[in-house]
């Protein structure tokens, strides 16, 4: 039966090799070669990857470079032109106009405050519904920190004064308050 076989085997049609077998398998061969070299020592392994790496960063920096440089210069040269244009503290005008977006706290009314004294100057911080959180004596008043009775007399006037809180936006917010007391005089300042 074995003859019955090769002879049919020979019968079939020969099979030919594609034309282009020889040079994918020369391509294959390469490959594997590099491949090999490559991961042949520790050294050769990291070179491969460092150059990998720099290959990426220049294909993706390149174009992103000019884009990105341009932004940032823009970004700055707005910045500067903005904050040069911008109103400090230090430049703004005493001479503003005021706006309902702001208000100072003011002073409302106050009891009979008897003062022996010449000039007392206090600074007030006003809270949210107009009563009196805190006080302190400024330089320019007559120095009392030792005089007890001149001060219980100024904590009993504050205790029943009224004042109106200061307003941003038309909500009520802490404020400060400047009181000057003379003889038979009281100065405000917001």
């Amino acid at each position: 039966m074995e003859p019955v076989i090769e002879s049919a085997l020979r019968s079939l049609p020969k099979r030919v090799a594609p034309g282009d077998l020889s040079t994918r398998l020369r391509v294959l061969a390469s490959r594997e070669r590099t491949r090999r070299s490559i991961f042949a020592t520790l050294q050769t392994t990291v070179a491969h990857y460092r150059s990998r790496a720099w290959l990426l960063f220049e294909n993706l920096a390149r174009p992103l470079a000019i884009p990105t440089m341009g932004g940032l210069a823009a970004a700055i040269v707005l910045f500067t032109v903005t904050a040069m244009n911008y109103p400090t503290s230090a430049h703004a005008s005493t001479f503003d106009v005021p706006t309902v977006l702001y208000t100072e706290a003011s002073f409302k009314n106050m009891g009979l405050f008897p003062l022996d004294t010449e000039e007392v100057v206090i600074d007030l911080t006003i809270d949210e519904s107009g009563r009196v959180l805190d006080y302190r004596f400024v330089d320019g008043g007559v120095p009392i920190q030792n005089d007890k009775q001149l001060k219980n007399k100024i904590d009993a006037a504050l205790l029943f004064a009224e004042f109106v809180p200061a307003t941003s936006f038309g909500q009520p917010i802490p404020g400060k308050v400047r009181l000057s007391f003379r003889r038979g005089h009281i100065d405000v300042r917001g």
